[in-house]
């Protein structure tokens, strides 16, 4: 094995555990987002949209929140983009024109009283650590 050989590898496996915490990091920041979307019909848990590099236009028409199992987890849908997101620009939309009040008026949803998605954003760069040192970066 030449040292050329032996430098590929390294980074190989490197690219390999990066994107492998980053994947991880995305799928628990979209899933805590969506999780955590107070429900009274399901149409603003319904219209989360995770895109790559730009973000997604409209609204999803239906309360289907089928794409999400019983727990409120993130569908097959999110889990494509994210694996393909590593790189590029991911973004988790939401286009129902009352998602902002959802989130910033205070007590204006009983179930998520204070917002959910800034507390799931503040997280972000704890569990991007706790993902890197879990592949050993």
């Amino acid at each position: 094995m030449s040292f050329e050989s032996d430098i590929k590898k390294i980074r190989k496996r490197y690219m390999r555990d990066l994107t492998d915490a980053t994947e991880a990091t995305l799928f628990y920041l979209t899933e805590q987002v969506i999780k955590g979307t107070p429900v009274d019909t399901g149409r603003a848990k319904a219209n989360w949209q995770a895109t790559i590099n730009r973000p997604a236009n409209g609204t999803v028409t239906s309360n289907d929140t089928s794409g999400r199992d019983s727990s409120g987890k993130t569908g097959k849908d999110a889990q494509v983009v994210i694996t393909n997101a590593v790189g590029k620009v991911y973004h988790l939309t939401n286009n129902v024109p009352y998602i902002g009040i959802l989130e910033f008026v205070p007590n204006y949803s009983k179930q998520m009283p204070h917002g959910w998605v800034r507390k799931a954003v503040k997280k972000f760069k704890k569990v991007y650590r706790q993902n890197l040192k879990a592949v050993g970066l």
